[in-house]
């Protein structure tokens, strides 16, 4: 049987530019963004770094930390989205489609390379290795707040609902972060 619509996820030109943050034609998925966010706050949460400086090794490893899980979403989404596109299609997934579900998903490691470039100004800054993780979660916390605000002033709803978004999504980030702290870093 034919499916009636082209396969795989699709965003009108409007749809496209609200639900994505970016410069130019570099774009990225605000869900995906939250999403990996999310994953990477909950992975620093349950890491206790030892207190000391912060070397080349514990950047290494707190970097590690942060791109393990969100490579592990971006593989996995891949495969899923991949395997919706042939039973959608009926055949093997184009090159094109490939290409567009491979891109769309490597937007995960975003995250890996701001946390990248943190670790590197923490270590220049010659922060403890625990201060350093901090500032990561407190990072990605205001991130998170960021990204609610932008979803809120692009968003039709009304003015509670857009309030709604805007604390929702710092919300999530919050929690986990106060969680993180209370397990004592």
């Amino acid at each position: 049987m034919t499916p009636t619509k082209p396969a795989g996820t699709y965003l009108t030109a409007d749809s496209y530019r609200r639900f994505t943050v970016g410069v130019g034609r570099v774009r990225l998925r605000i869900s995906i963004l939250v999403y990996a966010i999310i994953v990477s706050l909950a992975s620093l949460a349950v890491y206790d770094e030892p207190d000391g400086p912060l070397t080349l090794a514990n950047a290494a490893v707190l970097l590690a930390i942060v791109v393990a899980p969100v490579a592990a979403l971006a593989v996995a989404h891949t495969f899923v989205e991949l395997t919706q596109e042939h039973l959608e299609v009926g055949e093997t997934p184009s090159r094109a489609a490939l290409g567009r579900i491979v891109g769309r998903n490597a937007q995960f490691l975003v995250v890996g390379v701001s946390a990248l470039i943190w670790f590197v100004i923490a270590y220049a800054l010659d922060m403890s290795a625990n201060d350093a993780l901090v500032a990561l979660l407190l990072i990605r916390l205001v991130e998170l707040y960021a990204l609610g605000i932008v979803v809120a002033l692009r968003s039709t709803g009304g003015c509670a609902w857009r309030i709604g978004i805007s604390v929702g999504y710092g919300t999530i980030g919050l929690v986990i972060v106060v969680v993180e702290l209370a397990l004592g870093h």
